[in-house]
């Protein structure tokens, strides 16, 4: 009765790791049919030279808002959102340091350039987006982007330095 029973069991655990083994090679196939581009950026300052230690990153375009804001909002000061002298913050939305009320994608892949100012960013998946670069002291610079399947496409970004952003006093009316 006892070999009986070990043997069921066996039978039972290996079953187990065979359902599990199928479902990991399905998750694999499912996860082979998203289509992927690669991008090769290649980031340069203003003088023209290569930066290297530039912080690179790909993330979902949103569409632009299309529709009219209401009535009371129009007329409200930037990151606003119509609340000023009421006691609440912004707009609500928890995201620190971004004083527009708008919310920032995490980055679909990110990277930093090397000595040639050369950042690959790998398995993107097809859509459109916004690639970024910055570095400190040095600048930012934005581009919009298309990956399509299967393509290497190359891309430069040149930094340029952008006005300090001015501290918004929380006590100005």
């Amino acid at each position: 009765m006892r070999k009986v029973l070990s043997f069921m069991a066996m039978a039972i655990v290996c079953a187990g790791v065979l359902c599990l083994s199928a479902s990991t090679r399905a998750d694999d196939s499912a996860k082979e049919t998203v289509k992927k581009g690669t991008i090769k950026v290649t980031v340069v300052g203003e003088d023209g030279k290569p930066v290297e230690d530039a912080n690179v990153q790909i993330t979902v375009r949103q569409p632009r808002r299309q529709q009219q804001q209401p009535a009371q909002q129009q007329n409200a000061a930037p990151g606003d959102n119509g609340n000023a002298g009421n006691g609440k913050a912004g707009n609500g939305d928890n995201n620190k340091g971004n004083q527009t009320g708008r919310r920032r994608n995490p980055p679909v892949a990110k990277g930093m350039t090397d000595a040639k100012g050369v950042c690959t960013l790998t398995d993107v998946p097809v859509g459109d987006y916004n690639l970024s670069a910055r570095k400190a002291d040095v600048g930012t610079a934005r581009k919009r982007v298309k990956i399509k399947e299967g393509e290497n496409d190359e891309v430069t970004l040149t930094l340029k330095k952008t006005a300090p952003r001015r501290q918004q006093n929380p006590n100005q009316q």
